[in-house]
């Protein structure tokens, strides 16, 4: 199984990127504390990490999280369509930060106008992208900078090619360092991504940060 997918909660199928969370600021990374796990009101979801709230699409209730026990920093939200659990939203905190190299390309490439990436952009950012920085895992079809309510992000969308998933994830830099990573996904089975994505995308671009 490919590192960056892990099965969901029926353990049947596999789900990318199950290792979502959310960083909620410097002093908790500084303190070793994991990210506190975010609350649910109504169709919002409120603090996670650099969030503040965002709109999840019609239907959508909290599913799996996790809140970096066991001596793992790293922390994860899920919320998923009520009608299809496979439909998902997510907030990834990996636990920990990138190296310098990689957190001042990224820093710097955050710090241009918003543009899409040339490949020679993309094949820089392995350790950001992670699994998605493999050909042979995961074709990008869209990778890009772009403006969300006064911050810019990276976005990257594609196939997971051995599991016929397709997502959407926004990078964030939570503290303006380029090195702790926020991921925010909406992922889902490639034909029921296609159906959701006009909703998937408003929920990504709705979000308001801290």
């Amino acid at each position: 199984m490919h590192p960056d997918v892990v099965s969901t909660v029926d353990d049947k199928v596999p789900l990318a990127d199950v290792r979502l969370a959310q960083a909620d600021g410097l002093d908790s990374y500084r303190a070793g504390r994991p990210p506190a796990i975010a609350s649910v009101a109504g169709l919002d979801a409120k603090d996670i990490g650099q969030v503040a709230d965002m709109k999840l699409p019609a239907g959508f209730v909290a599913g799996q999280k996790n809140d970096g026990g066991f001596g793992n920093s790293g922390s994860f939200q899920e919320f998923h369509s009520a009608g299809d659990a496979d439909v998902k939203v997510f907030f990834q905190y990996r636990g920990h930060r990138m190296s310098q190299d990689a957190s001042d390309k990224f820093h710097h490439l955050l710090s241009e106008p918003p543009h899409n990436l040339r490949q020679s952009e993309i094949d820089q950012l392995g350790e950001v992208l992670e699994g998605k920085s493999q050909p042979t895992d995961f074709q990008i079809t869209t990778a890009k900078t772009q403006d969300i309510h006064g911050k810019r992000v990276l976005v990257v969308e594609g196939d997971y090619l051995n599991f016929g998933l397709r997502s959407r994830t926004l990078y964030v830099d939570s503290d303006g360092t380029g090195s702790a990573v926020q991921e925010i996904a909406f992922q889902a089975p490639k034909d029921l991504f296609n159906k959701n994505v006009v909703q998937g995308t408003k929920s990504l671009e709705s979000i308001n940060w801290k």
